[in-house]
């Protein structure tokens, strides 16, 4: 078992896993340790692949996040529950995440998402629109009429931000970790259902030939003893 278990390298797993879904059966045979090891390596390569890169890569290419909010987006004020800004902010992030702020658009609506992006944040003068993958939201600005916000306090805000940033990979590396134990033990259960059918089947097909056998086993047997 033990030599068996050490052919079945990393990235080995990670071709089963993505591709050959059929020999999951060899998965199994690894120590729990090492599978659950396996699956939190995967996991951090996935998230680091389609997430921390794209962010990173157009975080370094605005110049950093301080930097856009104090130099490259329009001045904007957020005062007695409302929005303004000296012109339109609208921007991408890695293709997939969508923001725009317009302060001479009174409320945005759902309508006005669009489903080329994954997420989007669409800032009005009334309101405040959020699209994830699990729901939309919507922010009436009215009730932060005490506030008072500017470029310069967003980017004050930054060190929140960043903290925020890390509970989110948390949040997402245990999503992405149970998705991907629940496709592994769907297949899992399939595998086992058709290895059963097929070893089921194949007693069937072994049984005529075991019993056409027993009366000549038999007669030996009777022999042996005399």
């Amino acid at each position: 078992m033990m030599q068996q278990e050490s052919k079945i390298g990393f990235l080995w797993q990670y071709v089963i896993a993505c591709i050959h879904p059929s020999q999951y059966k060899e998965l199994i045979k690894k120590k729990k340790g090492a599978f659950v090891g396996y699956v939190a390596v995967l996991v951090m390569f996935l998230v680091l692949i389609e997430n921390v890169i794209p962010f990173a890569a157009w975080t370094a290419s605005v110049g950093g996040l301080e930097n856009l909010v104090l130099n490259r987006i329009p001045k904007f004020t957020l005062e007695k529950g409302y929005f303004q800004s000296e012109s339109p902010i609208d921007f991408t992030i890695g293709g997939v995440v969508h923001i725009k702020a317009d302060s001479s658009v009174e409320e945005f609506k759902e309508s006005d998402f669009k489903s080329d992006y994954v997420q989007e944040l669409l800032v009005g003068k009334k309101n405040i629109l959020i699209k994830m993958p699990g729901g939309n939201q919507q922010i009436v600005l009215s009730q932060f009429k005490n506030w008072k916000l500017n470029n310069k306090g967003l980017a004050e805000m930054l060190p929140a931000f960043y903290m925020f940033l890390v509970f989110y990979l948390v949040v997402l590396l245990i999503t992405k970790a149970v998705q991907y134990l629940l496709v592994a033990l769907a297949f899992a259960l399939y595998a086992g259902e058709v290895s059963e059918r097929q070893r089921v089947r194949l007693y069937q097909w072994q049984s005529p030939f075991t019993l056409r056998s027993m009366p000549e086993r038999w007669r030996r047997l009777s022999e042996a003893r005399i």
